[in-house]
């Protein structure tokens, strides 16, 4: 944990390489991923302009490089450097719409959906070309797709084991490919289609 839930932050990271994601839980105690952040951006920037403890956790998910960088000498730089203040009102702008694609999977669309939807976020965001298809360039268990899909984790394999079967994904050692991320997409689509048909 680089950052604990409603902890007071001394200062901010800015990540050099790796992954940290935003954690919260439900009232239930079920942990809730709700932001992914990677390299060039930064970790409680927010919480320190507010001065206030930030509402969830951060938790780097694989080996990660991060900087720290002290109150003091971050709230100096942002209100000197115009530069470094633009950069942190864009950081904040896309964590927002960040946030607002992954509660979207909280919703009461189905599970293969939304499973799919994470799928192609990362492979997006992550994928690094692989036999004429894309892989996520780290290790995406299925208890991770669970906790960003709001699913069971039984279920989340099973819609794996699915996926794999139609060859829409792929095991690859640790990590998963996406074949073809077209065909991916147009799957994703008719499983909206079809849900919205039978409400």
């Amino acid at each position: 944990m680089l950052v604990e839930n409603n902890a007071p932050i001394e200062g901010c990271y800015y990540i050099v390489e790796g992954l940290v994601f935003a954690v919260d839980f439900t009232r239930n105690g079920e942990k809730v991923l709700g932001l992914v952040i990677d390299r060039d951006a930064l970790v409680g920037e927010t919480s320190l302009l507010l001065d206030m403890p930030f509402p969830m956790g951060f938790q780097a998910q694989i080996k990660t490089r991060a900087l720290f960088i002290p109150k003091a000498d971050f709230l100096d730089l942002f209100h000197r450097d115009k530069e470094l203040s633009q950069y942190v009102a864009l950081l904040v702008a896309r964590k927002m719409f960040a946030v607002k694609g992954f509660y979207s999977n909280l919703g009461k669309e189905p599970v293969v959906w939304r499973v799919c939807n994470i799928i192609l976020e990362f492979s997006h965001r992550y994928g690094k070309d692989f036999e004429g298809g894309t892989l996520i360039a780290f290790p995406l268990s299925h208890q991770l797709i669970a906790d960003f899909a709001n699913a069971n984790r039984v279920t989340v394999t099973k819609c794996m084991q699915s996926l794999t079967k139609k060859g829409l994904v792929r095991r690859i050692n640790n990590v998963y490919g996406v074949p073809d991320v077209p065909r991916l997409e147009a799957y994703t689509k008719t499983q909206a289609s079809s849900y919205r048909n039978t409400l």
